[in-house]
């Protein structure tokens, strides 16, 4: 179930990139042009990155989930360029991070567009996976 004020176009990507059938999933690059085409500039959707925002300044974040932000925002660096898997767990080690803490932050911070990109990524390429799908 999509959160309300969610964009019709992300819910659509979303569900593709959850298919069982890992064949069924579109690859990266399509993610992310389909994610460029989404207009998040409506009204509604305003309103839901204020109310975010709101939530954010009134949230204390912990040093641990500062850094996790960092890295997430140098991860997305990574990504963009265009490499993905061996890369993104070189920087997660040369941090002195493992994937599963990053995963588990991803997992626990979907209100962030970057950060459910970053997580269907971990997923496609299974970083991170083998500790947190043991938990669940």
């Amino acid at each position: 179930m999509p959160i309300s004020g969610t964009p019709v176009g992300y819910v659509d990507i979303y569900r593709k990139c959850w298919q069982n059938n890992p064949d069924d999933r579109p690859v990266m690059q399509q993610v992310l042009s389909n994610l460029r085409s989404i207009n998040l500039n409506t009204a509604e959707e305003s309103e839901e990155c204020d109310k975010i925002n709101e939530m954010q300044i009134d949230e204390e974040l912990t040093a641990t989930n500062v850094d996790n932000e960092i890295i997430v925002n140098e991860l997305y660096d990574i990504i963009e360029k265009g490499s993905y898997a061996q890369p993104i767990r070189e920087h997660i080690i040369s941090r002195g991070k493992n994937e599963n803490e990053i995963f588990n932050y991803l997992s626990d911070n979907k209100d962030n567009l970057q950060n459910v990109l970053i997580l269907a990524i971990f997923y496609n390429y299974e970083i991170g996976l083998d500790i947190a799908i043991k938990k669940e």
